[in-house]
């Protein structure tokens, strides 16, 4: 079914072609004011169009920053690798389908931190509940070193250093489908907003407003400070903490959105 901004009959033009999720081609902006779930977020047509429209030099900058960073892990990445097959003596290369930009099926890759045996769409709840983690798997997830085989996926183009975590199929139809649809117009982040909230422990569609106002106030200054926030949350003794909207600096979002803030949900609406 097709997504419809109530309040402006907009609707992304769909291909579904590969039959995994709506694919949104030259997305046009809506007119109006934008609402999600029947929430209005006072944003402006023009606002709606900064949103939405692709980031000229990204890619080339993703390239430049994320290759000698794979390159320089890639030791720590193969340790990780065998530390997993030694734990669970299985793949350690976990791969899994989730959506990217546009809607398109992408391979998500991560080193494996759970059992085998784990749902391979479990959710954080369901993981925390009943799967059985390893000492080794906990240190892996704790540590984020599952993460780092995603930076080759930045190399490839398939992922951005930082945009909306790259969901799962089986979670995003529990979204607000007119969230879905604003989060695939950019590629996403090894690292961004929600990544490094205080929100992270829960679910992506339980905390709507980090994916949101990125996609608002998107900028390379936003950009760099998520991941100079990112660093210092991971490494020993930095003292960087989750983050909240609140923190984000008024030089880092974009100049022509910064005056108008948005009202984001707090919740949405199954």
């Amino acid at each position: 079914m097709t997504s419809v901004l109530p309040s402006t009959g907009w609707a992304p033009p769909i291909d579904n072609t590969d039959g995994f999720a709506p694919v949104l081609s030259e997305v046009p902006a809506p007119s109006g004011d934008v609402h999600l779930c029947g929430r209005a977020s006072h944003t402006t047509s023009a606002d709606a169009h900064v949103t939405m429209e692709p980031r000229r030099g990204q890619s080339a900058i993703d390239l430049v920053v994320a290759l000698p960073l794979a390159i320089a892990t890639l030791p720590l990445v193969l340790v990780a690798l065998l530390a997993s097959w030694w734990s669970y003596r299985a793949n350690p290369l976990f791969c899994q389908d989730r959506i990217g930009h546009g809607g398109k099926r992408i391979t998500f890759m991560k080193v494996r931190s759970l059992p085998a045996c784990a749902p391979k769409a479990a959710d954080k709840y369901t993981i925390n509940d009943e799967v059985k983690i390893s000492p080794v798997g906990r240190f892996i997830r704790k540590t984020k070193l599952d993460e780092l085989p995603q930076l080759w996926l930045v190399v490839c183009g398939t992922l951005s250093l930082v945009g909306p975590r790259a969901e799962m199929q089986s979670l995003a139809v529990t979204f607000c489908p007119d969230f879905v649809a604003a989060r695939t117009t950019v590629r996403p982040g090894v690292t961004g907003l929600w990544q490094i909230s205080e929100a992270a422990g829960g679910l992506i569609g339980e905390a709507p407003e980090y994916d949101l106002f990125y996609l608002q106030h998107h900028s390379f200054l936003l950009d760099v400070w998520i991941i100079y926030r990112t660093a210092r949350q991971l490494l020993p003794g930095s003292g960087g903490a989750a983050i909240t909207l609140a923190d984000v600096p008024a030089w880092a979002q974009r100049r022509n959105v910064a005056d108008a803030p948005v009202e984001q949900p707090t919740t949405l609406a199954a």
